[in-house]
């Protein structure tokens, strides 16, 4: 599974839908905790636009982790 985000901020996810309509981050939270309530094995990413503001990975980073996920790793 990969999230998303991109230069505008924006949030993105390859899973429970369209990956190429934005979603709030309340909606990331909860699609990322819905699959690893039923998938706790499944391997999440994190793709950020070069042009992102780090905060923005960041903050999508501790989203992820409180959405129950153990580990998230970074796409480069």
């Amino acid at each position: 599974m990969i999230v998303t985000v991109d230069a505008e901020g924006q949030y993105y996810i390859d899973v429970g839908g369209d990956p190429e309509t934005p979603i709030t981050a309340e909606v990331v939270g909860e699609r990322v905790g819905k699959i690893l309530a039923a998938n706790p094995d499944k391997m999440l990413l994190v793709r950020g636009d070069k042009n992102v503001n780090y905060d923005k990975v960041v903050h999508l980073m501790v989203l992820l982790q409180q959405a129950g996920a153990p580990s998230v790793g970074l796409v480069t």
